[in-house]
């Protein structure tokens, strides 16, 4: 990305010096400027990493009512220190521990797991019962 706009800037410099006429070097001035908009735009698209799958005011309703500020984060929080939630045994000495999780709106979440030897990806169902959350796994592949 960094290149794509340093070679930006060279072009729109070569052009800007080489044009005669001022309404030429407005032109190409416009040009970048409006190039370096896309840039910025895409360069923000990319940067934000926001979960699609879950929204705090619609699927953390539940979790709103018992006081819990943020759904998302808690229910990631809650999952990752479920030891017994490993649909397969360490290896080698090896610590199983959850590395990607995902919440996927109100009911499920995935979450990929591995020891440094073997892993894999499971996909678990949640729910609040009495004020607690409750975690099964639905499915799993290892690798």
């Amino acid at each position: 990305m960094k290149y794509n706009k340093f070679l930006i800037a060279i072009i729109g410099l070569l052009l800007l010096l080489g044009c005669k006429k001022n309404s030429e070097r407005e032109a190409y001035q416009a040009a970048i400027d409006s190039l370096n908009t896309v840039i910025a735009s895409m360069e923000s698209s990319t940067a934000s990493e926001t979960n699609h799958w879950f929204n705090d005011a619609v699927d953390g309703k539940q979790l709103v009512k018992y006081g819990i500020a943020q759904p998302e984060e808690y229910v990631v929080k809650q999952f990752s220190e479920r030891t017994d939630l490993f649909p397969i045994k360490a290896v080698l000495g090896g610590t199983m521990r959850f590395s990607k999780v995902q919440v996927l709106g109100n009911k499920w979440l995935i979450a990929d797991f591995d020891d440094g030897h073997v892993g894999g990806r499971a996909i678990y169902s949640y729910h609040l019962k009495d004020g607690k959350l409750m975690f099964k796994i639905m499915d799993f592949v290892s690798f």
